[in-house]
């Protein structure tokens, strides 16, 4: 715990550096609530969902911010803080499930379950942002732990349903998760539950009740642009791929022949199991990782190369010693993949609903082992060394490397930003800020940094905003502040007094043909920890001069 505890706290503020949208958003959200009893769009106290940028955030992590942003006010430590609590919790969450999964197992097993959880990268990245997976991990894993518990006391029967139920409202794939989960530990452990037949259809009553207002939210607006917005059965690529297979396909056999092979279930179909299988590829889990997980993690596997090891050795295990308890980690395992395949081959955060079995089957692979030698302190004390050796290194890294290269995934440098366009605000008709590089929900930094007026806002006044097809809110404009997919043409700059910001290499669009080495006069660029330039403003008048 003190370990857990110590790199999930340590500078949390600071590192990862900057923020990304969703923590930024979730801390205004808050800060709004605080401000006026609304969230950012006028909704007073929303009980189902956030509208957020439009992908409809669940409410238990923005309203777990409430406390910490009233005490600290919108700061990136504020907005992490509950993540690094329940992520500290979940240590502990870890050592007693195990327990209680393997209750005729050494004390050694739930032991190096929670010394995995506590130095695991992944967990660790995860814990130090400010979004709702981590807490979503520490509900579910106290449910089943309390499920679990339920085999003797009534009670805790009762906590695990009520515990199920709130981690529905943290993140959308528990709609799936959770239901599986309750099946399988009542089906595996039928034989326990006998004498509490009738409690437990009451502990189902009451998580179904409890559930209703998210379930029926999920069939309407909430869900729907949100599986708009992820799921890969919109991706027009597959469709083009197929119609181009087919086309080929009928200059040489019958039409019902080519779409009997070529069709899109069956492309759809191929994606889902590409996308399931690659998430529990090596290169994705200890290897490489991710190109989405630079905002949390630098460039590495979300786990220990060591680790991929012990999981193949633990489902060995598994099936040499099939009992109720690790059949119920390996189907927690391989359903929480099935949500994320249905959106992408692996994302670090929707896939993070698999903790906490990565550390259990670790530690159960470790005790397997253990078992081969007469002396069992040996094995696991040389593998603790060596866990304790790709930590620090990872800690090193995490504190050195991370925050220097890969400043720009959290998007860092919004906060100077944001202090430059209020240092200029009042000596341009205009200030236009460009997102064709560095694509972001920028509305919402100079929100949270500028802690502007959260009821001015929910106002509407000076706001000019659209919702696009898919769902998304665009924010375009902030009084005279104008947030553009790209900097305006030329003519739509001369003889306006304009500060333009974007990417340096959007500006030599407005240097003359005839002067192509002319550089750009800037009244300020903004900087990545690394020293790459951000973001450069630019005076209109000074363009031409």
């Amino acid at each position: 715990m003190l370990i857990g505890v110590a790199v999930r706290f340590v500078g949390l503020g600071v590192n990862p550096v900057g923020l990304v949208d969703d923590e930024a958003d979730a801390a205004y959200d808050a800060y709004s609530i605080i401000q006026t009893g609304k969230d950012q769009w006028g909704i007073s106290f929303p009980i189902t969902s956030f509208r957020g940028f439009g992908d409809y955030r669940l409410p238990i992590y923005t309203y777990l911010s409430v406390l910490p942003v009233a005490v600290f006010g919108p700061t990136p430590f504020a907005v992490r803080l509950p993540s690094a609590i329940f992520g500290s919790l979940t240590i502990l969450i870890v050592y007693y499930l195990t327990r209680e999964l393997f209750r005729h197992f050494s004390e050694v097993l739930p032991l190096l379950s929670a010394f995995f959880l506590a130095i695991s990268p992944w967990h660790i990245g995860m814990s130090r942002i400010g979004l709702e997976h981590t807490t979503s991990v520490f509900l579910v894993s106290a449910g089943l732990y309390a499920l679990l518990k339920g085999r003797r006391s009534i009670r805790w029967l009762f906590a695990g349903g009520v515990l199920f139920a709130l981690s529905l409202y943290t993140y959308t794939p528990n709609i799936l998760l959770v239901p599986f989960l309750l099946a399988v530990t009542l089906y595996l452990f039928r034989i326990e539950y006998r004498n509490f037949r009738i409690n437990i259809l009451f502990t189902l009553c009451l998580f179904v009740f409890l559930s209703l207002p998210i379930i029926f939210t999920q069939g309407t607006s909430t869900a729907a642009t949100r599986t708009r917005q992820v799921n890969f059965t919109n991706d027009v690529g597959i469709i083009n791929t197929v119609n181009e297979k087919r086309g080929s396909c009928v200059a040489l056999l019958p039409h019902s022949a080519c779409r009997l092979v070529f069709n899109k279930y069956s492309a759809f179909g191929t994606k889902l199991i590409s996308n399931y299988l690659n998430h529990f590829s090596p290169s994705f889990l200890s290897v490489y990782g991710t190109s989405t997980q630079y905002s949390i993690l630098p460039g590495r596997g979300l786990l220990y190369m060591l680790d991929y090891g012990l999981l193949v050795i633990g489902l060995i295990a598994a099936l040499i010693h099939p009992t109720p308890g690790i059949m119920l980690i390996l189907a927690f395992l391989f359903f929480s993949a099935v949500p994320d395949s249905l959106t992408s081959d692996g994302q670090f955060a929707r896939f993070f609903v698999s903790y906490p079995t990565w550390p259990i089957l670790s530690a159960f692979a470790v005790m397997f082992i253990a078992k081969k030698f007469k002396n069992f302190r040996v094995p696991i004390a040389v593998l603790v060394a060596a866990y304790c050796f790709f930590f620090i290194s990872f800690f090193v890294e995490y504190w050195t490397f991370f925050p220097y290269r890969y400043s720009q995934y959290s998007h860092f440098g919004y906060e100077e930003l944001i202090q430059k366009i209020q240092e200029y605000s009042n000596s341009y008709d205009r200030i236009v800020l460009s997102s064709r590089v560095n694509d972001a929900k920028q509305y919402i930094y100079y929100l949270f940094y500028a802690r502007y007026d959260p009821k001015t806002f929910q106002s509407g006044k000076g706001i000019e905003k659209i919702i696009e097809p898919n769902g998304w809110v665009r924010v375009k404009r902030i009084n005279t502040v104008e947030f553009l997919p790209s900097l305006p043409g030329r003519d739509e700059i001369v003889n306006k007094h304009i500060l333009l910001i974007g990417a340096p290499e959007e500006f030599p669009k407005y240097i003359p043909k005839v002067l192509p080495e002319k550089s750009i006069p800037h009244e300020f660029t903004v900087k990545d920890k690394a020293g790459n330039i951000l973001f450069v403003g630019v005076d209109s008048f000074k363009l031409y001069l």
